[in-house]
């Protein structure tokens, strides 16, 4: 099973990658009342990281349930 969750995480961060490699183009954010100019490489690349962190953050809480 782990060698399986190793394959799957390295697929989805290959193709991860290809995706935010794709988007170069810059786009405007309006995060409440800031607007941020920035590649929509990098956005998806933070959303993407995001996700990330969130995931294990809430894996590891429900985790700890016995």
């Amino acid at each position: 099973m782990r060698n399986f969750k190793t394959l799957a995480f390295g697929a989805l961060s290959f193709l991860a990658g290809i995706v935010v490699l794709q988007n170069t183009e810059s786009v405007d954010t309006e995060i409440l009342v800031w607007t941020i100019t920035m590649p929509r490489a990098a956005m998806l690349f933070v959303v993407l990281l995001l996700g990330f962190v969130l995931g294990l953050l809430l894996g590891y809480k429900g985790a700890k349930r016995v």
